[in-house]
């Protein structure tokens, strides 16, 4: 783990490169321990088509500030740089903002909070939920999610670990007749 100084000057590295090759920082993490340390680096298009070029053009312009601010303290670890994928997690609440409408999964730290009509159905305590993400709240630091015709109101702080759940699309899961 970095310390929150040193976190903050990566994330603005890492965002100037992004956005000098024609994307943007989704997100930045520092994971492992001793020679197993990676820097992990997402990054993202508007278009969400992130190209290898892209990613090899944001490596090599980090790699090269990374060397000269020697931010890491220690020798050695891997630096990755890679699109945050189909499933992508979400941390930032603009991570949250930008998948309104869609189907996400979400696991916390205690349980979620249940819905005044629904408190004699769930008799034990629910810490995950997947469903869809009708709306963030910023202000009341809540996300508003909607599972099996219910609306569930989910805290922020109690949030261990969000993703947004990629759907199929019907007709690309239906095998082709011959």
């Amino acid at each position: 783990m970095l310390p929150k100084q040193t976190e903050e000057q990566l994330f603005k590295m890492a965002q100037e490169v992004s956005e000098r090759e024609g994307c943007h920082l989704y997100d930045i993490e520092f994971v492992g321990r001793g020679k197993e340390r990676t820097l992990r680096v997402y990054i993202d298009t508007l278009d969400h088509r992130v190209t290898i070029d892209q990613c090899a053009n944001v490596s090599r312009g980090l790699s090269l500030l990374l060397d000269v601010e020697d931010l890491i303290p220690g020798d050695s670890y891997h630096l990755e740089v890679s699109s945050p994928g189909l499933e992508r997690p979400l941390k930032r609440w603009w991570h949250f903002q930008e998948v309104q409408g869609e189907m996400v999964s979400v696991k916390t730290l205690s349980p979620i909070p249940v819905p005044e009509g629904l408190k004699s159905k769930f008799k034990n305590p629910r810490q995950q939920i997947k469903g869809t993400l009708a709306s963030v709240d910023e202000a009341k630091k809540t996300l508003k999610i909607v599972c099996d015709g219910e609306t569930w109101d989910v805290p922020f702080q109690i949030i261990r670990a969000a993703k947004k759940l990629y759907q199929f699309d019907e007709a690309s899961n239906k095998k082709k007749k011959r």
